[in-house]
């Protein structure tokens, strides 16, 4: 289902107060839910040895499923600030902690 890596990553966001859920799609992959509480969801999945961090809009960033948790948690991180908030003014407190301990911007908008 998930690599250790993966689960390192999602131990590490639990750990910091963001909530992660998972599920099943129909296709019968497995993917965590990072509940960005933005505009965009933010769910993460392995497949043929990537790991991808797939939003709204079909948009999707993906990173080698064999980088270690800490680059995998700055991926979400970046996801979470760059491409979830989607030019809205509201996200996920834990996130915006989280981004902030790691010199990430979140690009907050008006809406």
């Amino acid at each position: 289902m998930f690599s250790p890596n993966v689960l390192e990553m999602l131990s590490y966001l639990i750990d910091n107060d963001i909530e992660v859920s998972l599920h099943k799609r129909a296709n019968g992959i497995y993917y965590a839910d990072l509940h960005s509480q933005a505009k965009s969801h933010l769910h993460v999945f392995e497949q043929n040895g990537k790991v991808v961090f797939d939003m709204r809009y079909g948009k999707q960033e993906e990173i080698s499923a064999e980088e270690n948790a800490e680059a995998l948690v700055y991926q979400a991180a970046c996801c979470f600030a760059h491409d979830c908030i989607c030019g809205r003014s509201f996200g996920s407190q834990a996130w915006d902690r989280l981004c902030k301990e790691m010199d990430i911007t979140v690009c907050y908008g008006d809406l």
